[in-house]
């Protein structure tokens, strides 16, 4: 059986579902690069503020410090590869916190490797960006992103959700990881609705920092599909400028959900149709979206793991 190293971190349970197809088809070394970034971005973030902006016009410089952070954090990375050698795939998703020296130890211990990189954030939100040229083949979720390194187009992959018996039962749900853009916007469009439609919200808080349904566990997935499938539309809550369609588009797909949006970037995507609603910036939400029947879309279905893992090694 080929080996497979894995570098992805942990997100949303879709670590577990790339580990679950993988099982049968590949010997797979999977590392969280999660644990690594995250202390990363946090020695970071105690670099004064205003050196920190005046770094964003010296990206030179700025990479230099980051690439060091990150060599620094990878210590015990290496101690974890220093045995991964002759693999036959290394697959990386993002890969940012990962250091540039460190990719050079997993390519001479694997030198016949084919190197696959996907991004499933936007380009600017990562932390680094050098390590994209030591891959065969880089593909992203952002279409403009891919104009910019070269690389291929390819939608996020989704876990498929049965849906037997599943009855509408909330008009709009709110599912997400708690900042304060996204609660101000849930709270105005709580405060403007809470009469006229039934709303779910779930706002996962692990540091106490808001009260409003805020919870300090995130929703399990299992939970996260139940509450999509029995809602008419699920708000989408993307990062701050983000530009691609978040995995709720593609989850939404197969649950027959709307999607309400102020992304408006996403008319440039397959994706978009009469089932995808952007938002004003009074967050007005017209009575017809929700109460109109959801309209299938036969040029776009759902992207299942095995369909994007073979369209990312084409």
């Amino acid at each position: 059986m080929k080996k497979m190293l894995l570098l992805c971190p942990k997100f949303m349970n879709y670590d577990e579902i790339l580990l679950d197809y993988f099982k049968d088809l590949y010997m797979v070394k999977y590392i969280d690069t999660e644990k690594y970034l995250k202390p990363t971005r946090d020695k970071y973030k105690k670099i004064p503020i205003l050196f920190r902006a005046f770094l964003k016009y010296f990206t030179f410089i700025r990479n230099v410090i980051r690439e060091h952070l990150l060599s620094s954090s990878n210590i015990e990375f290496w101690e974890e590869i220093k045995e991964i050698k002759n693999y036959d795939i290394v697959l990386v998703i993002n890969g940012d916190g990962i250091s540039d020296s460190t990719y050079k130890k997993i390519i001479l211990n694997n030198p016949n490797a084919k190197k696959y990189l996907y991004i499933w954030d936007d380009l600017y939100l990562l932390f680094k960006k050098s390590h994209i040229k030591y891959f065969d083949k880089v593909s992203s979720y952002n279409i403009d992103d891919c104009k910019k390194i070269n690389g291929t187009y390819q939608p996020v992959f989704t876990k498929e959700i049965n849906t037997n018996n599943c009855k509408k039962k909330y008009d709009i749900a709110i599912i997400a990881t708690a900042t304060k853009e996204r609660i101000e916007m849930a709270k105005s469009i709580y405060d403007k609705y809470k009469d006229k439609y039934k709303v779910y919200i779930y706002f996962y808080d692990k540091n106490k920092n808001f009260e409003f349904f805020c919870y300090e566990q995130p929703l399990q997935y299992s939970e996260y599909q139940k509450i999509l499938a029995q809602s008419i539309a699920i708000l989408d809550c993307g990062r701050y400028k983000q530009k691609g369609p978040t995995t709720r588009f593609f989850d939404a797909l197969a649950t027959k959900t709307k999607i309400i949006t102020t992304n408006k970037n996403i008319i440039r995507y397959p994706i978009f149709g009469p089932n995808i609603l952007i938002m004003d910036s009074n967050y007005n939400i017209p009575n017809k979206f929700i109460q109109n029947e959801y309209i299938n879309n036969e040029t776009v279905d759902t992207i299942t793991v095995d369909i994007w893992f073979n369209n990312i090694i084409k």
